[in-house]
Protein backbone atom coordinates (compact mmCIF):
# COMPACT_ATOMS: atom_id res chain seq x y z
CA UNK A 1 0.00 0.00 0.00
CA UNK A 2 3.13 2.30 0.68
CA UNK A 3 4.09 1.97 -3.25
CA UNK A 4 0.70 3.46 -4.34
CA UNK A 5 0.46 6.00 -1.50
CA UNK A 6 3.55 7.55 -2.81
CA UNK A 7 2.23 7.41 -6.55
CA UNK A 8 -0.68 9.29 -5.23
CA UNK A 9 0.95 11.44 -3.00
CA UNK A 10 3.58 12.47 -6.05
CA UNK A 11 0.22 13.12 -8.57
CA UNK A 12 -1.28 15.24 -5.96
CA UNK A 13 2.00 17.25 -5.07
CA UNK A 14 2.14 17.58 -9.12
CA UNK A 15 -1.32 19.15 -9.21
CA UNK A 16 -0.74 21.41 -6.46
CA UNK A 17 2.86 22.64 -7.65
CA UNK A 18 0.63 23.04 -11.11
CA UNK A 19 -1.73 25.38 -10.02
CA UNK A 20 0.61 27.50 -7.96
CA UNK A 21 2.70 27.99 -11.11
CA UNK A 22 -0.65 29.15 -12.92
CA UNK A 23 -1.40 31.36 -10.31
CA UNK A 24 2.29 32.92 -10.00
CA UNK A 25 2.19 33.38 -13.57
CA UNK A 26 -1.43 35.21 -14.04
CA UNK A 27 -1.26 38.91 -14.91
CA UNK A 28 -2.66 41.35 -11.97
CA UNK A 29 -2.95 45.19 -12.78
CA UNK A 30 -0.10 47.15 -10.77
CA UNK A 31 -3.09 49.00 -9.61
CA UNK A 32 -4.02 50.36 -6.56
CA UNK A 33 -7.42 48.73 -6.00
CA UNK A 34 -5.61 45.55 -6.66
CA UNK A 35 -3.00 45.24 -4.18
CA UNK A 36 -4.90 42.71 -2.00
CA UNK A 37 -5.28 41.00 -5.19
CA UNK A 38 -1.83 40.39 -5.50
CA UNK A 39 -1.25 40.14 -1.70
CA UNK A 40 -3.25 36.89 -1.89
CA UNK A 41 -2.01 35.87 -4.38
CA UNK A 42 1.58 35.83 -2.80
CA UNK A 43 0.17 34.07 0.42
CA UNK A 44 -1.76 31.43 -1.68
CA UNK A 45 1.30 30.82 -3.87
CA UNK A 46 3.58 30.62 -0.52
CA UNK A 47 0.80 28.02 1.10
CA UNK A 48 0.74 26.12 -2.03
CA UNK A 49 4.28 25.30 -2.31
CA UNK A 50 4.95 25.01 1.91
CA UNK A 51 2.55 22.00 1.11
CA UNK A 52 4.74 20.32 -1.38
CA UNK A 53 7.84 20.68 0.32
CA UNK A 54 6.71 19.58 3.50
CA UNK A 55 5.01 16.54 1.59
CA UNK A 56 8.17 15.84 -0.08
CA UNK A 57 10.04 16.57 3.28
CA UNK A 58 7.85 13.86 4.59
CA UNK A 59 8.80 11.72 1.56
CA UNK A 60 12.30 11.77 1.55
CA UNK A 61 12.84 11.25 5.20
CA UNK A 62 10.73 8.49 5.37
CA UNK A 63 8.58 9.54 8.28
CA UNK A 64 5.01 8.51 6.55
CA UNK A 65 3.28 7.21 9.96
CA UNK A 66 6.78 5.75 11.43
CA UNK A 67 7.10 8.41 13.85
CA UNK A 68 4.26 10.00 15.29
CA UNK A 69 5.92 12.72 17.72
CA UNK A 70 7.55 13.54 14.82
CA UNK A 71 4.45 13.59 12.88
CA UNK A 72 2.62 15.38 15.35
CA UNK A 73 4.95 18.57 15.39
CA UNK A 74 5.52 18.80 11.80
CA UNK A 75 1.83 18.36 10.61
CA UNK A 76 0.63 21.12 13.74
CA UNK A 77 3.40 23.29 12.50
CA UNK A 78 2.36 23.37 8.91
CA UNK A 79 -0.94 23.23 9.47
CA UNK A 80 -0.78 26.22 11.81
CA UNK A 81 0.66 28.57 9.11
CA UNK A 82 -1.20 27.41 6.52
CA UNK A 83 -4.21 28.42 8.44
CA UNK A 84 -2.55 32.14 8.79
CA UNK A 85 -1.46 31.84 5.16
CA UNK A 86 -5.35 30.83 3.92
CA UNK A 87 -7.05 33.26 6.47
CA UNK A 88 -4.96 36.09 5.66
CA UNK A 89 -5.19 35.90 1.79
CA UNK A 90 -8.87 35.16 1.95
CA UNK A 91 -9.25 37.63 3.88
CA UNK A 92 -7.82 40.30 1.76
CA UNK A 93 -10.07 39.35 -1.08
CA UNK A 94 -12.87 41.14 0.69
CA UNK A 95 -11.38 43.82 2.69
CA UNK A 96 -8.76 45.64 1.08
CA UNK A 97 -8.04 48.31 3.77
CA UNK A 98 -8.07 45.47 6.50
CA UNK A 99 -5.32 43.36 6.15
CA UNK A 100 -2.51 45.45 8.35
CA UNK A 101 1.49 44.56 8.11
CA UNK A 102 1.54 44.76 12.02
CA UNK A 103 -1.06 42.13 12.76
CA UNK A 104 -0.10 39.78 10.01
CA UNK A 105 3.30 39.90 12.04
CA UNK A 106 2.21 39.35 14.94
CA UNK A 107 0.60 36.39 13.89
CA UNK A 108 3.52 34.92 12.35
CA UNK A 109 5.59 35.73 15.95
CA UNK A 110 2.99 34.07 17.89
CA UNK A 111 3.21 30.98 15.74
CA UNK A 112 6.87 31.34 15.64
CA UNK A 113 7.31 31.14 19.17
CA UNK A 114 4.86 28.51 19.56
CA UNK A 115 6.63 26.42 17.06
CA UNK A 116 9.98 26.75 18.87
CA UNK A 117 8.43 25.34 22.22
CA UNK A 118 7.15 22.52 20.08
CA UNK A 119 10.26 21.55 18.72
CA UNK A 120 12.43 21.92 21.93
CA UNK A 121 9.80 19.96 23.89
CA UNK A 122 10.14 17.31 21.25
CA UNK A 123 14.10 17.12 21.69
CA UNK A 124 14.44 17.95 25.32
CA UNK A 125 11.75 16.52 26.95
CA UNK A 126 10.68 12.99 27.71
CA UNK A 127 7.68 11.76 25.82
CA UNK A 128 5.11 11.92 28.55
CA UNK A 129 5.76 15.87 29.34
CA UNK A 130 6.31 16.66 25.31
CA UNK A 131 2.52 15.31 25.19
CA UNK A 132 1.24 17.84 27.71
CA UNK A 133 3.17 20.95 25.76
CA UNK A 134 1.61 18.96 22.62
CA UNK A 135 -1.82 19.15 23.71
CA UNK A 136 -1.39 22.93 24.65
CA UNK A 137 0.09 23.85 21.61
CA UNK A 138 -3.00 21.74 20.02
CA UNK A 139 -5.14 23.92 22.09
CA UNK A 140 -3.74 27.32 20.59
CA UNK A 141 -4.29 25.92 17.96
CA UNK A 142 -7.78 25.22 18.10
CA UNK A 143 -8.21 29.19 19.57
CA UNK A 144 -6.32 29.53 16.37
CA UNK A 145 -8.71 28.46 13.85
CA UNK A 146 -11.95 29.33 16.38
CA UNK A 147 -10.48 33.29 16.19
CA UNK A 148 -10.18 32.96 12.22
CA UNK A 149 -13.52 31.84 11.99
CA UNK A 150 -15.29 34.40 13.76
CA UNK A 151 -12.93 36.97 12.18
CA UNK A 152 -13.74 35.93 8.53
CA UNK A 153 -17.41 35.50 9.26
CA UNK A 154 -17.54 38.84 10.43
CA UNK A 155 -15.70 40.69 7.54
CA UNK A 156 -17.25 38.04 4.87
CA UNK A 157 -20.67 39.63 6.14
CA UNK A 158 -19.70 43.20 6.67
CA UNK A 159 -18.65 42.82 2.95
CA UNK A 160 -21.90 41.20 1.69
CA UNK A 161 -23.64 43.97 3.20
CA UNK A 162 -21.47 46.31 1.08
CA UNK A 163 -22.12 44.34 -2.11
CA UNK A 164 -26.00 44.20 -1.13
CA UNK A 165 -25.88 48.56 -0.52
CA UNK A 166 -24.13 48.96 -4.32
CA UNK A 167 -25.89 46.50 -6.52
CA UNK A 168 -28.75 45.19 -7.69
CA UNK A 169 -27.57 41.87 -8.59
CA UNK A 170 -26.88 38.94 -6.12
CA UNK A 171 -23.31 39.74 -6.03
CA UNK A 172 -22.77 38.78 -2.68
CA UNK A 173 -24.57 35.23 -3.69
CA UNK A 174 -21.60 35.17 -6.57
CA UNK A 175 -19.41 35.00 -3.67
CA UNK A 176 -20.40 32.51 -1.63
CA UNK A 177 -17.51 30.31 -2.83
CA UNK A 178 -15.28 32.52 -0.84
CA UNK A 179 -17.10 31.24 1.91
CA UNK A 180 -17.21 27.87 1.17
CA UNK A 181 -13.22 27.43 0.66
CA UNK A 182 -12.62 29.48 3.73
CA UNK A 183 -14.28 25.80 5.77
CA UNK A 184 -13.48 24.18 2.95
CA UNK A 185 -9.49 25.13 4.07
CA UNK A 186 -10.47 24.73 7.57
CA UNK A 187 -11.74 20.70 7.24
CA UNK A 188 -8.03 20.39 5.57
CA UNK A 189 -6.56 21.91 8.33
CA UNK A 190 -8.11 20.16 10.93
CA UNK A 191 -8.24 16.55 9.00
CA UNK A 192 -4.56 17.23 8.02
CA UNK A 193 -3.69 15.83 12.44
CA UNK A 194 -6.90 13.15 12.58
CA UNK A 195 -5.25 11.52 9.20
CA UNK A 196 -2.66 10.89 11.01
CA UNK A 197 -4.69 7.97 13.01
CA UNK A 198 -6.18 6.72 10.07
CA UNK A 199 -5.50 3.83 7.85
CA UNK A 200 -3.29 4.22 4.61
CA UNK A 201 -6.09 3.41 2.13
CA UNK A 202 -8.14 6.09 4.10
CA UNK A 203 -5.22 8.64 4.29
CA UNK A 204 -5.13 8.17 0.05
CA UNK A 205 -8.33 9.48 0.30
CA UNK A 206 -8.13 12.37 2.43
CA UNK A 207 -5.09 13.23 -0.26
CA UNK A 208 -7.17 13.10 -3.20
CA UNK A 209 -9.45 15.29 -1.44
CA UNK A 210 -7.53 17.64 -0.62
CA UNK A 211 -5.80 17.93 -3.90
CA UNK A 212 -9.05 18.26 -5.40
CA UNK A 213 -9.74 21.40 -3.46
CA UNK A 214 -6.42 23.17 -4.18
CA UNK A 215 -6.86 22.80 -7.59
CA UNK A 216 -10.57 23.93 -7.52
CA UNK A 217 -9.23 26.84 -5.27
CA UNK A 218 -6.95 28.00 -7.88
CA UNK A 219 -8.65 28.15 -10.59
CA UNK A 220 -11.70 29.92 -9.01
CA UNK A 221 -9.24 32.64 -7.20
CA UNK A 222 -7.79 33.15 -11.01
CA UNK A 223 -11.71 33.53 -11.79
CA UNK A 224 -12.37 36.39 -9.47
CA UNK A 225 -9.03 38.40 -10.17
CA UNK A 226 -10.21 38.62 -13.74
CA UNK A 227 -13.34 39.96 -12.81
CA UNK A 228 -12.45 41.73 -9.86
CA UNK A 229 -12.98 45.20 -11.76
CA UNK A 230 -16.40 44.37 -11.87
CA UNK A 231 -17.35 44.32 -8.25
CA UNK A 232 -14.53 46.59 -6.71
CA UNK A 233 -16.46 50.04 -7.20
CA UNK A 234 -18.17 48.61 -4.03
CA UNK A 235 -14.90 48.59 -2.12
CA UNK A 236 -14.84 52.44 -2.07
CA UNK A 237 -18.16 52.79 -1.08
CA UNK A 238 -19.63 52.63 2.92
CA UNK A 239 -22.89 52.62 3.97
CA UNK A 240 -23.39 54.71 6.63
CA UNK A 241 -26.57 55.94 8.89
CA UNK A 242 -27.23 59.29 9.11
CA UNK A 243 -27.44 60.92 12.74
CA UNK A 244 -30.73 62.79 13.17
CA UNK A 245 -28.80 65.73 14.10
CA UNK A 246 -27.29 65.82 10.64
CA UNK A 247 -29.39 68.45 8.74
CA UNK A 248 -27.50 69.13 6.00
CA UNK A 249 -27.44 65.26 5.07
CA UNK A 250 -31.83 65.19 5.87
CA UNK A 251 -32.45 67.78 3.52
CA UNK A 252 -30.62 66.22 0.58
CA UNK A 253 -32.19 63.14 1.56
CA UNK A 254 -35.41 64.28 1.28
CA UNK A 255 -34.61 66.14 -1.97
CA UNK A 256 -33.91 62.40 -3.71
CA UNK A 257 -37.68 61.67 -2.60
CA UNK A 258 -39.52 63.07 -5.41
CA UNK A 259 -37.29 62.11 -8.17
CA UNK A 260 -36.69 58.77 -6.91
CA UNK A 261 -40.39 58.53 -6.77
CA UNK A 262 -40.70 59.54 -10.60
CA UNK A 263 -37.89 56.76 -11.31
CA UNK A 264 -40.07 54.23 -9.60
CA UNK A 265 -43.39 55.09 -11.38
CA UNK A 266 -41.47 55.16 -14.79
CA UNK A 267 -40.21 51.46 -13.86
CA UNK A 268 -36.62 52.23 -13.96
CA UNK A 269 -36.09 49.49 -11.98
CA UNK A 270 -36.43 46.76 -14.82
CA UNK A 271 -33.25 47.80 -16.03
CA UNK A 272 -30.70 45.24 -15.52
CA UNK A 273 -27.07 45.99 -13.99
CA UNK A 274 -28.55 48.89 -11.29
CA UNK A 275 -25.94 49.50 -9.10
CA UNK A 276 -26.31 52.75 -6.28
CA UNK A 277 -23.50 54.34 -8.57
CA UNK A 278 -25.41 54.58 -11.69
CA UNK A 279 -28.99 55.22 -10.40
CA UNK A 280 -27.30 57.67 -7.82
CA UNK A 281 -25.90 60.00 -11.16
CA UNK A 282 -29.23 59.37 -12.82
CA UNK A 283 -31.00 61.47 -9.39
CA UNK A 284 -28.52 63.58 -9.84
CA UNK A 285 -27.31 62.94 -6.12
CA UNK A 286 -24.90 61.16 -4.44
CA UNK A 287 -24.61 57.90 -3.53
CA UNK A 288 -24.01 58.64 0.11
CA UNK A 289 -27.47 60.13 0.83
CA UNK A 290 -28.84 57.67 -1.50
CA UNK A 291 -28.13 54.88 0.08
CA UNK A 292 -29.46 56.48 3.57
CA UNK A 293 -32.48 57.31 2.04
CA UNK A 294 -33.24 54.01 0.89
CA UNK A 295 -32.10 51.85 4.05
CA UNK A 296 -33.36 54.95 6.48
CA UNK A 297 -37.16 55.00 4.88
CA UNK A 298 -37.32 51.47 3.54
CA UNK A 299 -35.48 49.56 5.78
CA UNK A 300 -33.86 47.42 3.20
CA UNK A 301 -30.32 46.95 1.56
CA UNK A 302 -30.29 48.30 -2.20
CA UNK A 303 -30.34 45.01 -3.46
CA UNK A 304 -33.17 43.91 -1.16
CA UNK A 305 -35.16 47.26 -2.20
CA UNK A 306 -34.78 47.23 -5.93
CA UNK A 307 -35.94 43.07 -5.64
CA UNK A 308 -38.94 44.07 -4.11
CA UNK A 309 -39.39 46.55 -6.12
CA UNK A 310 -38.71 43.74 -9.23
CA UNK A 311 -40.66 41.20 -7.84
CA UNK A 312 -43.93 43.30 -7.11
CA UNK A 313 -44.20 44.04 -10.92
CA UNK A 314 -43.38 40.33 -11.64
CA UNK A 315 -46.45 39.76 -9.45
CA UNK A 316 -48.30 41.94 -11.47
CA UNK A 317 -47.68 40.36 -14.54
CA UNK A 318 -47.49 36.93 -13.66
CA UNK A 319 -51.96 37.70 -12.89
CA UNK A 320 -52.18 40.48 -16.10
CA UNK A 321 -50.64 38.62 -18.28
CA UNK A 322 -51.03 34.86 -17.59
CA UNK A 323 -50.37 33.93 -20.87
CA UNK A 324 -46.66 35.03 -20.39
CA UNK A 325 -44.49 31.93 -19.42
CA UNK A 326 -43.25 32.05 -15.89
CA UNK A 327 -39.69 31.75 -17.15
CA UNK A 328 -39.92 35.33 -19.38
CA UNK A 329 -41.05 37.02 -16.31
CA UNK A 330 -38.09 37.21 -14.60
CA UNK A 331 -36.61 38.51 -17.53
CA UNK A 332 -39.10 41.28 -18.22
CA UNK A 333 -38.69 43.15 -14.17
CA UNK A 334 -34.99 42.67 -14.60
CA UNK A 335 -34.03 39.29 -13.22
CA UNK A 336 -32.95 37.42 -16.48
CA UNK A 337 -31.10 34.61 -14.54
CA UNK A 338 -34.06 31.97 -13.96
CA UNK A 339 -32.70 30.62 -10.49
CA UNK A 340 -32.12 33.71 -9.26
CA UNK A 341 -35.25 35.07 -10.35
CA UNK A 342 -37.21 32.47 -8.32
CA UNK A 343 -35.31 32.14 -5.43
CA UNK A 344 -36.05 36.39 -5.19
CA UNK A 345 -39.77 35.66 -5.99
CA UNK A 346 -40.11 32.46 -2.91
CA UNK A 347 -37.78 34.75 -0.43
CA UNK A 348 -40.42 37.83 -0.55
CA UNK A 349 -43.82 35.65 -1.11
CA UNK A 350 -42.79 32.40 -0.12
CA UNK A 351 -44.11 31.00 -3.14
CA UNK A 352 -42.58 30.14 -6.40
CA UNK A 353 -43.97 32.29 -9.28
CA UNK A 354 -45.68 29.43 -10.65
CA UNK A 355 -47.77 28.36 -7.95
CA UNK A 356 -48.47 32.15 -6.81
CA UNK A 357 -49.70 32.47 -10.47
CA UNK A 358 -51.59 29.49 -10.25
CA UNK A 359 -53.33 29.49 -6.60
CA UNK A 360 -54.71 33.61 -7.76
CA UNK A 361 -56.57 31.91 -10.45
CA UNK A 362 -57.87 28.73 -8.39
CA UNK A 363 -59.44 30.64 -6.19
CA UNK A 364 -60.50 32.97 -8.54
CA UNK A 365 -62.31 30.41 -9.92
CA UNK A 366 -63.67 29.11 -7.01
CA UNK A 367 -61.73 25.76 -6.60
Amino acid sequence: MSQIYIAVLLLSLSAIATAAFYLLRFAIPKEDEMKNCQLARTLLVCAYFIIVAANIAILTLGQINSDLPYSLVFTLLISSFEAFLFNTALIALIHRNLVKGRIRYFQIIVIGILSAILLTAMFTLPPDLFMVIFYICLSGYVVQLTYYVYRFLKEFNHYCNRLDNFFSDDESQRISWIRNSFFMALSVGILSLIALFIPSYLYIAYVVAFTVFYVYFAAKIITYFSKYHQISPAESFIAISVPQENIDMHRGMELIAPALEKWIESKGYIQQGITLKTLASKLCTNQTYLSAYINSSTGYTFRNWISMLRVEEARRLLLEQDNIPVSYIGEKVGIPNKSSFFRQFVNITGKPPGSYRDEFFSSKAGW
